[in-house]
């Protein structure tokens, strides 16, 4: 199973992503889009449980997850690295 979560940052500002429990984080610039994609094999796997919190930045929690989930941030066809665009606060 596939699915995808579209992440615009319409806002003047940087937005990070915060993506748990694995603690990544990705910025997007204003006007930027990502794609959060994620693809579990049902072989037995628990299909998580995705929810997100806005809060100025973006938060998606990853409830019930599986060894059998694999997930990616990506800019166009580009895997990013956890980091991307991190602000030095």
């Amino acid at each position: 199973m596939k699915t995808l979560l579209s992440v615009w940052n319409h806002k003047q500002t940087p937005m990070t992503i915060a993506i748990e429990p694995w603690g990544d984080d990705y910025t997007l610039l204003p006007n930027e889009r990502y794609e959060v994609r994620f693809k579990v094999n049902l072989g037995g796997a628990i299909i998580p449980s995705i929810n997100v919190l806005e809060n100025g930045d973006l938060q998606i929690y990853i409830e019930g997850r599986s060894k059998n989930l694999r997930l990616g941030v990506y800019d166009g066809e580009t895997l990013l690295e956890c980091g991307h665009n991190r602000r030095s606060d």
